[in-house]
């Protein structure tokens, strides 16, 4: 979980060859990549639910993801991205009943 914080993060605040703005396909990275997140934060605190807690926490860096982004000369503070962020932690929430009858996850709700 922490190598894709550092990575995402990186991502997120260097400059980029081409230009993003506006693109769907920075918009898909932005749900992949909070989906991907979500169930990360979720399988590391494996004692507790995908709940409010772990939302709030991910929502809060994908904000200050964008408020970083907004002191930087090659980017710039989107409602947009942190909307597909949001999407992608939804999605998360709504995949959970079927990642729980997939095998290789069913350990995580074991009881």
């Amino acid at each position: 979980m922490c190598f894709s914080l550092v990575v995402i993060t990186y991502l997120a605040t260097t400059a980029l060859e081409f230009s993003i703005v506006s693109s769907i396909y920075d918009k898909i990275n932005h749900f992949a990549a909070f989906l991907v997140l979500a169930m990360l934060v979720d399988f590391s605190f494996p004692n507790s639910r995908f709940n409010s807690a772990k939302i709030f926490l991910l929502i809060a860096y994908g904000i200050s993801l964008e408020i970083i982004q907004n002191f930087l000369p090659h980017r710039m503070f989107s409602l947009f991205d942190i909307a597909a962020d949001s999407l992608g932690l939804l999605a998360y929430g709504l995949l959970i009943p079927f990642i729980k009858r997939l095998a290789a996850f069913s350990d995580r709700w074991s009881d």
